[in-house]
C-alpha cells in the first residue's frame, strides 16, 4: 500500500499537536492540584523536617523546601515532570518530596480518576504501595 508523503506529514503534525495540547492541559492540572495540596497540608506532612515551603516555580513547578532557612529539598507533582496518564486517560497526580541528596522524603497520592481504584482497589491499598518509594 502506498502512502502519500503529504498525508503522512499531516497525520504526524496532528498527532504532535494533540500531544502538545494534552501535555499543556496536564501541566495546568498539576499546578492546580499542587496549589490545593500546599494550602491544605502542613509542611511537615509533606516533608518531615520542613518548616517552610516556597511557592511553586520553574518549568516543573517545584516548590523549594526549607528547614530553619536552609534549603533541604523540593516538592513537585509527578505529572508536571513525566507522563502519568492512567487507564482513564487522565493523569495520576502524586506529590513527591525529593531531598537535595536525591532521596524521596514523601510521596502522596493527590488525585486520580482510575476506574479500578474507584471500584476495585481502595486507596487504602494504593497508599502503602506509594509509601514504599519513601527513602529510595
Amino acid at each position: 500500500m502506498l502512502y502519500k508523503a503529504p498525508l503522512i506529514k499531516t497525520l504526524a503534525a496532528a498527532l504532535f499537536l494533540n500531544l502538545v495540547f494534552s501535555l499543556a492541559a496536564f501541566a495546568s492540572d498539576s499546578a492546580s492540584v499542587m496549589q490545593k495540596a500546599l494550602t491544605e497540608l502542613l509542611p511537615t506532612e509533606l516533608f518531615p523536617s520542613a518548616d517552610r515551603i516556597d511557592a511553586p516555580a520553574g518549568d516543573f513547578l517545584a516548590a523549594r523546601v526549607y528547614q530553619q532557612n536552609e534549603p533541604i529539598g523540593f516538592l513537585y507533582v509527578n505529572s508536571a515532570v513525566v507522563n502519568s496518564v492512567g487507564y482513564s486517560g487522565k493523569p495520576i497526580h502524586v506529590l513527591v518530596g525529593l531531598g537535595d541528596d536525591g532521596v524521596i522524603r514523601s510521596a502522596r497520592l493527590l488525585e486520580h480518576h482510575e476506574p479500578i481504584v474507584l471500584i476495585g482497589i481502595p486507596e487504602s491499598r494504593i497508599t502503602p504501595f506509594i509509601d514504599n518509594f519513601v527513602g529510595v
